[in-house]
């Protein structure tokens, strides 16, 4: 019995991580920044299908998707999509906040928590939850950088 590199498995994680990725690097070159919140609307959407449609799998001995996990991350990625509806006009009107950052920082706190939920050992779960935390504290010191 080997080890098992099912990359479908992990499809999600990636999709998050490469899109928040690019987020990040084009917001300094785009003035409009509502590109951010489409984005993140259309990578949420993606990931309810995925989390569906994916099978599930281990990928290594770290990462396991069972039905528990996909269950919990489809009402976390109902969440986000509601978070960032709520919080579109909020940061457009309220607050002059440069919206990009925000909605990078929010893909990244979301892999956190799908790695969180999937973890199968301590240090999955360990640098998962670091993985989930750090964009919060980063989105804390973006509130007071403007």
């Amino acid at each position: 019995m080997g080890i098992t590199l099912n990359f479908f498995v992990i499809l999600t994680e990636i999709i998050f991580i490469l899109i928040s990725s690019f987020i990040f690097l084009i917001d300094k070159f785009i003035k409009n920044k509502n590109y951010a919140f489409y984005i993140t609307l259309i990578t949420l959407i993606l990931a309810c299908y995925l989390i569906l449609f994916v099978p599930f799998g281990e990928f290594t001995y770290a990462y396991k998707a069972d039905f528990y996990s996909s269950t919990l991350k489809l009402f976390l990625v109902c969440g986000a999509i509601l978070i960032s509806l709520i919080s579109y006009n909020y940061l457009q009107y309220y607050i002059n906040l440069n919206s990009g950052e925000y909605y990078g920082f929010l893909l990244f706190s979301i892999v956190g928590a799908f790695l969180m939920l999937s973890g199968m050992d301590l240090v999955t779960i360990y640098l998962a939850m670091e993985l989930m935390s750090f964009p919060v504290y980063f989105l804390i010191a973006l509130n007071y950088a403007y």
